[in-house]
């Protein structure tokens, strides 16, 4: 196992208390050959409003660049949301992000992770101060070009906040920035101080997966056959089954695989969905 943390980093402004950053990049290599494990896929689901801004920027920062907008997986929400609790369960005095913060123990083997999941990037914030409160920050451009809301001041709890000090840090843009990037989950834990305060800690995790997330027709492949597939579903030409296979004569689909947003539904916009995915204009 190949492991490189980055050191904490520490983003302080005239008011606003403090921000430290971790980055950490883990993949799993035998004879320099990724391991391919397996592992179940998620939707934009089950995301709180802040960390759903965090998605949105992170892709919008993404689709401007020409790199793949990020598919929000369940399993690394949930992840991502666990961690942040167990940093937050940890004292703090607000001078620090606690005794629990640092990385989690990653594995692209976790099986509530997305399947084929090659390598996996973790990027940490800490907050603490008045939401809405903005201090004084001159971002760094070393790692390169910023997004025009990087001003000062800046309200130090904003989503904004944790993606500029993300992109401005040369140890967390990367994962941001991965071009073979195909997965995202975010997760937040706040804490509420005294005189309206509060502490936040921010947990978000990137996956490249290889295998085929929505193989509705299970022939190992992910094309327009999937989308097809459904659309045939939706007006009642084939019905569905529980197993990843279809009959002999080819009359049933998968529909537990076809549910490619989450929504509990198996329609057309499922096959919206794949076609989409299939011409490259989102990730699956």
């Amino acid at each position: 196992m190949q492991r490189n943390n980055a050191p904490p980093g520490r983003l302080q402004g005239r008011r606003g208390r403090l921000r430290r950053l971790f980055a950490t990049t883990v993949a799993v290599m035998l004879c320099a050959a990724m391991a391919v494990p397996t592992g179940t896929a998620g939707a934009q689901a089950n995301l709180d409003e802040f960390d759903q801004a965090l998605v949105e920027l992170i892709n919008q920062w993404r689709a401007e660049r020409g790199l793949g907008i990020l598919a929000v997986h369940d399993g690394l929400s949930s992840t991502s949301r666990d961690w942040s609790d167990h940093m937050a369960s940890g004292s703090t005095n607000c001078a620090s992000a606690g005794t629990r913060w640092g990385h989690s123990a990653l594995s692209v083997n976790d099986p509530a992770h997305p399947s084929g999941t090659t390598s996996i990037a973790e990027n940490l914030a800490y907050a603490c101060g008045a939401p809405g409160l903005e201090a004084d920050r001159t971002w760094s451009r070393a790692a390169g070009p910023l997004p025009g809301y990087c001003t000062s001041p800046i309200d130090f709890t904003s989503p904004e906040s944790v993606v500029c000090g993300w992109l401005s840090s040369t140890s967390h843009r990367p994962a941001i920035a991965d071009r073979q990037a195909t997965h995202i989950g975010s997760g937040s834990a706040t804490r509420s101080l005294g005189g309206g305060g509060i502490e936040r800690w921010s947990t978000q995790l990137f996956t490249r997966s290889t295998t085929p997330e929505f193989d509705v027709s299970c022939d190992g492949s992910f094309d327009v056959v999937d989308a097809l597939l459904i659309a045939q579903f939706e007006v009642g030409v084939r019905s569905g089954v529980a197993s990843c296979a279809l009959t002999d004569t080819g009359s049933q689909l998968n529909v537990a695989r076809a549910d490619v947003n989450a929504d509990g539904q198996t329609n057309i916009v499922d096959a919206l969905v794949i076609a989409r995915c299939v011409v490259g204009l989102q990730a699956c």
